[in-house]
C-alpha cells in the first residue's frame, strides 16, 4: 500500500487543485512576502497584503495556501536558498563554520526571520536541502547523531540571537571599557584593542560551539 504524501503546502501545489489554471505560483507568494517583512517586519505580512502585492484578491490566495502560517514557511523555505556554502570541499571544520557563517549572514539581511524561526515551523525543500547539507559535512566526525542535531539547532539559535542585535546596533556593548569592564572588554575585543565585529563575534562562538560538541 502506497504511503500518501504528508499534507504540506508544497505538495497540495504538486498536486493541484480544482478550477481555473492558476496564474500565481509558491514562489511569487513567498517573494512577495519576504519584500513586506524586509520592509516592515514580520508584522506587515498579512494575507490582504500579500494580496495586493501580487495583485489579486485576498480570496484568491487561499487557492495557494490555507494559512498565514503557511505563507510564512514558504517566506523562510524561499530566503534559506540564499545559505551557499563557499567551501564545497576540505576539511570537515572548516566547511561547517562556513555554514554556520552563511546562515547567520541570511539571518542578518532578514531580520524578520528570527521571529519566524521561534515558532513552529514545517521545513520546505530549501530547508530540508539545508539539513541535508548539514548532515553530509558532519557525517566523518565520530559522535552520536543526537550530538550533530543539538549542534545544528544551537547554531540556527545562535544566528538568531544575533540579527536582532546587528539590526538595532553595530556594537551591543557600548557602556562597556577596559576601566569599567575589564573582563567584558577583553572578551569583546581583538588582538587590536578594538571591539569585535558581529560576523566575526559570531564567528568565535560558532567555533566554540563546534570544538565544545563535535570535536573530540
Amino acid at each position: 500500500m502506497t504511503t500518501p504524501p504528508p499534507d504540506t503546502v508544497w505538495t497540495r501545489a504538486v498536486r493541484g487543485r480544482r478550477g481555473p489554471a492558476r496564474s500565481l505560483d509558491l514562489d511569487q507568494l513567498a517573494a512577495a512576502g519576504v519584500e513586506l517583512a524586509d520592509d516592515g517586519g514580520l508584522d506587515a505580512v498579512t494575507m490582504r497584503a500579500v494580496a495586493a502585492h501580487v495583485g489579486a484578491s485576498s480570496p484568491g490566495l487561499y487557492r495557494y495556501v490555507e494559512t498565514r502560517d503557511e505563507l510564512i514557511d514558504l517566506m523562510v523555505d524561499h530566503v534559506v536558498r540564499e545559505v551557499r556554502l563557499p567551501h564545497r570541499r576540505g576539511p570537515w571544520r572548516r566547511r561547517l563554520l562556513a555554514l554556520a557563517v552563511a546562515q547567520s549572514e541570511v539571518y542578518r539581511r532578514h531580520p524578520w526571520l528570527a521571529d519566524a524561526a521561534r515558532g513552529p515551523r514545517v521545513l520546505g525543500p530549501e530547508g530540508s536541502g539545508l539539513f541535508e547539507t548539514y548532515l553530509r559535512i558532519v557525517e566523518p566526525v565520530e559522535t552520536t547523531t543526537a550530538a550533530k542535531l543539538e549542534l545544528f539547532a544551537l547554531l540556527t539559535g545562535l544566528a538568531t540571537l544575533f540579527a536582532p542585535a546587528t539590526t538595532l546596533a553595530t556594537n551591543p556593548f557600548p557602556l562597556a571599557g577596559p576601566a569599567t569592564t575589564p573582563l567584558l572588554w577583553s572578551a569583546l575585543t581583538s588582538a587590536t584593542g578594538e571591539p569585535r565585529s558581529q560576523e566575526a563575534l559570531f564567528a568565535a562562538i560558532a567555533e566554540a560551539m563546534i570544538d565544545a560538541i563535535l570535536t573530540p
